[in-house]
């Protein structure tokens, strides 16, 4: 089962420039479509890719993606310090996407 951890590994290499763009969003939909994922990771990748569909639809500016990513996954992703992935206190509501935040487990 696809994790969220696994997710924010794709999203660590695309920021740092091991994956492009494409490839990133290639790695998010072979997650979607040919792995299960806990209800996190699917809920994440909800969120990842609305603001690809922003930069896909020429709205945003890669950079802008990009900047949008680092805000999602908070810096530690680029540092490599052990994260936990979760929505903060009081933003889940019924239809509604979470907004994401990491905290450190160690």
């Amino acid at each position: 089962m696809i994790g969220i951890q696994e997710i924010a590994q794709q999203a660590k290499s695309y920021l740092s420039g091991s994956l492009d763009v494409r490839e990133f969003r290639d790695v998010l939909v072979g997650f979607r479509l040919d792995h299960e994922l806990d209800a996190d990771a699917k809920q994440l990748i909800a969120d990842i890719e609305g603001r690809y569909a922003e930069f896909s639809d020429e709205l945003v500016s890669e950079t802008f993606l990009q900047d949008r990513l680092r805000l999602l996954f908070g810096e530690s992703i680029m540092t490599g310090t052990s994260i936990v992935l979760h929505p903060p206190a009081g933003t889940l509501r019924a239809g509604a996407a979470p907004a994401w935040e990491f905290v450190s487990a160690g």
